[in-house]
């Protein structure tokens, strides 16, 4: 008995030709749908990091002065306006937030550093910054800025040389914060505004773009307290 390879036809001629020599219209239309698909994708992709994830913002203005405009008249950071939606801010985050009416009936947006936290209440006293809360009742513990601030600096409530006085802001609340600009002498905010509210804030700077020498993760100031 002789055993030999049997071959069926799997397609015809015209149907091999079909897909070994595809038509331009065809080659065309394949590319078409398949740069569609990537473009809805990378799109989508894009809203859901643009507006969920973290927003470009461009700093102007010299109120975060010397950490941001040092030398050029914008810096360029992304915000992150995700995560404070489930955390609380922490002293020392740099934050994106609408102006209060008070100072600015526009309402622009304002950049500056969380200072108080609720509960606590904020003082001034010989140019120093004092932070009262219940681990350091009145007269409280000054804080030490120097992580971004010169040591020399003196901050006044009013921005004026007041020595001898002493200024104790009212307690900070539940979903309120104190913030000040690094630029203590040129920067209007809670000492002329009052506090910030928490769903006044857009989010947190977590990444500089510009100036390039200075790009890279913004990091948490450290403090004595």
């Amino acid at each position: 008995m002789s055993l030999s390879p049997k071959f069926q036809p799997i397609a015809t001629g015209v149907d091999v030709k079909k897909y070994l020599h595809p038509s331009i219209a065809s080659e065309i239309l394949d590319y078409f749908f398949y740069f569609l698909k990537v473009f809805v994708v990378v799109g989508l992709v894009y809203v859901l990091i643009r507006f969920n994830l973290f927003d470009a913002v461009g700093v102007r203005g010299k109120s975060m002065f010397p950490t941001y405009n040092e030398k050029s008249d914008t810096d360029g950071i992304y915000v992150d306006i995700l995560t404070p939606k489930f955390s609380d801010y922490q002293r020392g985050d740099v934050v994106v937030l609408i102006a209060p009416e008070s100072c600015d009936p526009q309402k622009d947006l304002y950049i500056k550093r969380i200072i108080g936290l609720p509960g606590e209440r904020i003082a001034f006293e010989n140019g120093k910054v004092y932070v009262i809360n219940k681990e350091h009742p009145t007269p409280g513990i000054i804080l030490d800025e120097s992580d971004y601030l010169s040591p020399s600096l003196k901050t006044y409530k009013n921005q004026t040389q007041n020595d001898g006085l002493r200024f104790e802001e009212k307690l900070v609340g539940q979903n309120e914060c104190f913030f000040m600009g690094d630029n203590r002498g040129g920067s209007t905010d809670s000492r002329i505004c009052g506090f910030g509210q928490k769903e006044a804030i857009l989010g947190r700077a977590f990444f500089r773009v510009t100036p390039e020498e200075k790009r890279g993760f913004v990091k948490l100031p450290k403090y004595n307290i």
